[in-house]
């Protein structure tokens, strides 16, 4: 599996490197990543959310429960 996420990661970098000219922060505006072209460029692509999900759930920042088929952050109900 190891294998699998560095290849992801290979990809989503490729797809990077093709990125045109993109403002991150709107000029004369607050920063909102909302707003982001980049990232909304970026999101255009599966491997992006592939690579934010991979990267989430080998984090152990969630957990999946067999018994609803669900996920939630670890600390969910703390």
């Amino acid at each position: 599996m190891a294998r699998k996420a560095k290849t992801r990661k290979a990809r989503i970098m490729e797809i990077a490197r093709t990125m045109p000219p993109l403002f991150h922060k709107l000029p004369n505006q607050d920063f909102d990543c909302r707003k982001s072209y980049v990232i909304k460029w970026l999101l255009k692509y599966d491997e992006a959310y592939d690579y934010l999900w991979n990267m989430v759930k080998a984090s152990g920042a969630i957990e999946y429960d067999p018994d609803t088929g669900t996920w939630r952050g670890v600390d969910f109900g703390s």
